[in-house]
């Protein structure tokens, strides 16, 4: 029998054990800039410490208008590098393997941050109470498609060993996937393979740009709310 203390190897790291700290929004410690700042680095270094074999840092926004509200952690820009260098630094001290988990909220975005956008134009009930998306043009979604690549380059320059991609809970990349929620005609809707091509296409460009030793990691749920 495997115990939950012994190490595991992912592609080129090595785990130290087989617990994983998930990602948690902790929604106001950052302000409208998006910073990892103080309490964000103590937090994750404090959950290393604790003994976790892998941390995969909260779903960060890839770009400002994909975020939960104004407090919400992102990796939009180069600026926010460096605090996140100093989460994986703490993480790393610790014998812990870290990650970070890339988002954007596309019909749920907050509207103090952003318009609600996602794959096709859809009326939906929601915390703005009843709202129609907008529909995205395929220039948006390559620009969207490089807000995550970008992002996941930032995230290895900050010393992430790898990205989390958020594809449940309804946000962008579940609703591309999702048949409830994408109506498209083009290249990016109907079938299967073609609502999987946005985040294929994200995955694809980041294993390009990040190497071989970069973890992807995608998460998806069973059964959604879309």
């Amino acid at each position: 029998m495997v115990k939950v203390d012994s190490p595991i190897r992912i592609g080129s790291v090595t785990l130290k054990n087989r617990i994983t700290f998930a990602p948690t929004v902790k929604f106001d410690f950052t302000d409208d800039s998006g910073m990892a700042n103080e309490k964000l680095i103590e937090h994750y270094t404090e959950r290393a410490k604790g003994g976790c074999g892998l941390i995969c840092v909260e779903a960060t926004a890839v770009t400002p208008g994909g975020r939960f509200c104004k407090t919400h952690m992102g990796l939009w820009e180069d600026g926010q590098i460096e605090g996140h260098k100093r989460i994986t630094e703490g993480c790393h001290k610790y014998g812990a393997a870290v990650i970070i988990q890339l988002n954007h909220t596309g019909y749920t975005a907050n509207p103090e941050c952003g318009p609600a956008i996602g794959p096709s134009a859809v009326t939906r009930q929601g915390f703005r109470g009843e709202y129609t998306t907008v529909e995205m043009s395929e220039e948006e979604i390559h620009t969207m498609q490089k807000a995550f690549v970008d992002a996941a380059c930032r995230a290895k320059e900050a010393g992430y060993d790898g990205v989390q991609l958020h594809g449940c809970h309804g946000y962008l990349m579940n609703q591309f996937m999702a048949p409830s929620a994408n109506f498209r005609t083009d290249e990016y809707g109907g079938s299967h393979e073609n609502r999987a091509r946005f985040a294929i296409k994200i995955c694809d460009r980041i294993r390009e740009k990040c190497g071989d030793d970069f973890l992807i990691e995608f998460r998806i749920s069973a059964c959604e709310f879309i």
